[in-house]
């Protein structure tokens, strides 16, 4: 039995009279537990996964006094990576709709893959990390600090975008690739969904059928990478013979003008 389900039952066993202060340990053993490190609730006072405006606040305040007095290389790194990853937004959404030119929600359903990498990697993006340091300097940091926060993620995203641009528009042969790689991708994730969805459900409810989908699962994964090599093969001999470099119909002596004599 956890700690809290025994508070609660010495507050019943011992009364009304033992229930106030009950109710007092049961919040001090929530403030103990549902906290982290830093002082921002980690959990819902009520509900785990829902927190209330306070809470909300709190925790918005707990990450701009990370951001604060964070190392500048740091923040420029960071925001340089995000920059870049802003990159493969507009990369994605043309992929998606050179895919689908008809159908404006699969084209640009690969739109939000490079705000996803700056979320889960937790990089300096000038649009969606800047606000919370403002909450922050209202009550704690001084003006000075935001700026330095500002400026230096939002030079590290120009800078990011910057080159991120312009490696799509100067490696031309390289990009052609990444794009019909981007493609093989989106088209194996819409596949991997209406196969696997299915079978994920029906292993969750027969035991026997989980080995084989198991097994199933670890050959299909294998495809995609063979696939790209195919493409890229394709791409590199594009003669009737994937074994060596294309040939030409023209005799030695036809395809020269020149006269041996």
């Amino acid at each position: 039995m956890s700690d809290w389900e025994n508070s609660t039952d010495d507050a019943e066993e011992n009364g009304p009279e033992s229930q106030g202060s009950g109710v007092a340990s049961e919040d001090e053993l929530r403030e103990s537990i549902d906290h982290a490190a830093s002082g921002a609730p980690a959990a819902g006072w009520a509900v785990g996964d829902r927190f209330s405006a306070d809470e909300i606040f709190e925790r918005i305040l707990a990450s701009a006094d990370e951001e604060i007095p964070a190392d500048k290389k740091r923040l420029f790194f960071s925001g340089l990576t995000a920059g870049f990853a802003i990159v493969l937004t507009f990369l994605g959404h043309a992929v998606g709709t050179a895919t689908f030119p008809d159908n404006r929600f699969l084209g640009a359903i690969l739109y939000p893959i490079g705000f996803l990498y700056i979320i889960l990697g937790h990089y300096q993006l000038y649009t969606e990390n800047t606000l919370p340091p403002v909450a922050l300097v209202l009550r704690l940091a001084s003006f000075p600090l935001l700026m330095r926060v500002w400026v230096v993620v939002l030079i590290a995203n120009d800078v990011g975008a910057g080159l991120g641009t312009y490696l799509l528009a100067n490696w031309g042969n390289f990009t052609t690739l990444l794009i019909e790689h981007l493609e093989l991708v989106f088209v194996s994730e819409l596949l991997a969904i209406a196969v696997t969805v299915p079978l994920g459900i029906i292993a969750t409810r027969n035991d026997r059928a989980k080995g084989t989908i198991e097994t199933f699962g670890n050959v299909a994964q294998t495809i995609p990478p063979l696939a790209v090599i195919a493409l890229m093969n394709r791409r590199r001999w594009p003669s009737s013979t994937s074994f060596g470099p294309p040939y030409s119909s023209e005799t030695p002596s036809a395809a020269c003008s020149c006269s041996p004599w």
